[in-house]
């Protein structure tokens, strides 16, 4: 399994993806992010909507999560069955066979189905279960992470990808997408909301090697 490591609110991930690891680069609109330092962390994918009761639980604690960790913790969240929805989004539930809302995915492998009816309790299942476990796992992957603005609101997001010379040759998919934080207003929980994303890219490294890809979001 690809892993990854990441620096102070810098959120990147490398979860297994069938054949190829995948790492995911989270540009926040707007917001060039820094670079990165050696430290894990955890993505989460959540699907949810607007009309989905539980999400009114699982979306408090996830942003709760966010906040508390948001130097170890990335989130995407994935707005589906409303006017939001995109066909990224769409194809990540078709991959994930993630049915209703909502469904919380841990680096692609620790799954929550839907809540509890308290968000204290929810966090703490989230959080106890899933996250700090996940963020104990070791790592031979870095990424740094730049961004700059070209025009308008789009940014060329600059990834460098290296395996440390202590690791394993990996092959890995570099998935860059646009979060919009706090968006859409309706609902005071939603963050880093799924708006688009680059092409995937595949690369294989060896210890000591490093990569550069570029895109324009």
């Amino acid at each position: 399994m690809g892993q990854s490591r990441s620096g102070a609110n810098s959120p990147w991930f490398a979860p297994s993806l069938a054949a190829v690891s995948a790492a995911y680069v989270v540009l926040p609109i707007c917001s060039p992010a820094p670079g990165y330092a050696a430290e894990r962390t955890v993505l989460c994918e959540e699907f949810t909507d607007q009309i989905c009761g539980a999400c009114t639980f699982a979306g408090p604690a996830l942003s709760r999560l966010l906040d508390v960790y948001s130097d170890s913790f990335v989130f995407v969240q994935y707005q589906m069955s409303s006017e939001e929805s995109t066909t990224w989004g769409d194809a990540r539930a078709v991959f994930y066979d993630a049915q209703y809302t909502p469904i919380a995915l841990f680096d692609g492998t620790s799954t929550v189905n839907g809540t509890v009816e308290d968000v204290e309790q929810q966090y703490t299942i989230y959080r106890t279960n899933h996250f700090l476990p996940l963020r104990a796992v070791p790592t031979n992957v870095t990424i740094d992470l730049s961004a700059e603005p070209v025009g308008g609101q789009t940014y060329r997001v600059s990834v460098l990808v290296g395996i440390e010379t202590d690791g394993a040759a990996k092959t890995m998919r570099i998935v860059t997408v646009q979060v919009l934080d706090h968006w859409p207003a309706s609902r005071p929980y939603h963050r880093n909301t799924f708006r688009q994303a680059a092409p995937m890219c595949d690369i294989t490294l060896a210890p000591g090697e490093s990569q550069v890809i570029q895109n324009d979001l």
